[in-house]
């Protein structure tokens, strides 16, 4: 899967930041660095990199771009997922 583009709308982008901790400029760079990506429930994907600190995003995929609906910090379990790839 080949992301070329990374859509976040301004209200996600205020809620990851607010709640999460987590700013749109560090979600863009999960996507640069090669990130761990395995399908989730439904037409979800989950996305684990490691640009600074370990960051989980949970989006969508259509042609090319990526729709971001949340990203977090990761947890140990996903840390470790990310680890084992």
């Amino acid at each position: 899967m080949k992301v070329r583009r990374v859509n976040i709308k301004d209200s996600v982008k205020i809620k990851v930041l607010c709640k999460h901790g987590v700013s749109d400029e560090e979600v863009c760079r999960i996507f640069e660095t090669c990130p761990f990506i395995i399908k989730s429930k439904e037409d979800r994907y989950m996305a684990i990199g490691c640009p600074d600190r370990y960051v989980t995003v949970i989006f969508r995929f259509d042609k090319g771009a990526a729709d971001v609906i949340t990203a977090y910090l990761s947890s140990k379990s996903q840390i470790k997922l990310y680890k084992r790839k």
